[in-house]
């Protein structure tokens, strides 16, 4: 089954094994573990040299994973699942912050987040097709969990606040996602 294509979710759970089905929902399998592990790091901002360089792998693993029957599902737990928990990781940062401390470790983590993790998320999910891109599904939970969760807009009407450069990429390309 190619990956994309539309296919009624009862024919795809039927075709699935009961130990494929546990062990995908108990993420047990190795594969999986590997890619879980390498995106988490990504987000913890450890070891970006180590995720560039099994890049290769990371695709092979992903690919294997969407040309099969779980393939359909992939978006879904990637945007339900991992980037939820990834989110919150980033949200850590500047969760407690207000006014201008928030902008400027805003900018430093939006900086982080769209030069170095969005781009590789892109490059580790390349060998898939999905119905949302990975680059709107990361930008639009990025908007969703870490920056909508902040104090961002008392930041942004203090009419004394100072407007990083980054601030305004961020909200200039958040507003283009839908």
């Amino acid at each position: 089954m190619a990956f994309g294509k539309e296919q009624p979710i009862q024919s795809v759970l039927t075709n699935l094994t009961q130990q494929d089905i546990r062990q995908w929902q108990e993420m047990k399998d190795p594969d999986w573990i590997s890619v879980l592990s390498s995106i988490t790091r990504l987000f913890q901002l450890r070891k970006m040299p180590d995720i560039v360089k099994d890049l290769p792998v990371l695709n092979e693993k992903i690919l294997k994973f969407s040309k099969s029957d779980i393939g359909p599902f992939l978006g879904d737990y990637y945007q339900d699942q991992v980037l939820k928990k990834c989110m919150i990781i980033l949200r850590e940062d500047v969760r407690e912050e207000s006014g201008d401390m928030l902008l400027k470790k805003l900018s430093g983590v939006w900086t982080q987040f769209f030069t170095s993790i969005l781009p590789t998320l892109e490059a580790i999910f390349a060998t898939v097709e999905l119905k949302i891109s990975i680059r709107s599904i990361t930008l639009l939970s990025f908007r969703d969990v870490v920056l909508l969760k902040t104090a961002i807009g008392e930041a942004l009407d203090n009419p004394d606040a100072i407007i990083l450069p980054q601030i305004r990429q961020m909200l200039l390309v958040l507003q283009v996602e839908k």
